[in-house]
C-alpha cells in the first residue's frame, strides 16, 4: 500500500499533469508541422492519435508555426494561443506581448479581458 499523500504532494502532482497537458498541445503542433513539411496526410494521422477536433489541431500548428519553440515564452499553451489571436497573427507583437504577459505574470482569463 502506498503511504497517504499530503497536500504538497497533490498539488505537485496536480502541477505537473497540468503541464504535461498543456505542453502536449506544443507537441502536437510541432509535430504538425513538422509531418506537414513531408507529408500532407499530417492531420489524418493526429486526428487518429489523439482525441482533438480538427479546429483545436488547426490550431496547434498556427501557434507552433508562428512561434516556434525559440520564440515561445515561458508560459502555457493557452496564453500563447490567446496571445496570437489578439494580435491578429502577428507573430513579432506576440513576442513582445508574451514578454510582457511573462513579467506581469498575467492570467489567461486577464489576457481574454
Amino acid at each position: 500500500m502506498l503511504p497517504a499523500a499530503t497536500d504538497e504532494d497533490l498539488n505537485q502532482t496536480f502541477d505537473t499533469l497540468s503541464a504535461v497537458k498543456d505542453s502536449s498541445m506544443f507537441w502536437i503542433g510541432d509535430f504538425l508541422v513538422h509531418t506537414d513539411l513531408r507529408k500532407g496526410d499530417a492531420y489524418t494521422r493526429a486526428l487518429s492519435l489523439t482525441d482533438n477536433a480538427p479546429d483545436t489541431l488547426y490550431k496547434a500548428k498556427w501557434v507552433c508555426k508562428s512561434l516556434p519553440p525559440e520564440r515561445r515564452a515561458n508560459l502555457s499553451y493557452s496564453h500563447q494561443l490567446d496571445v496570437l489571436g489578439e494580435c491578429k497573427g502577428d507573430a513579432d507583437k506576440a513576442v513582445r506581448f508574451l514578454r510582457l504577459t511573462q513579467q506581469d505574470r498575467m492570467t489567461v482569463r486577464k489576457i481574454r479581458k
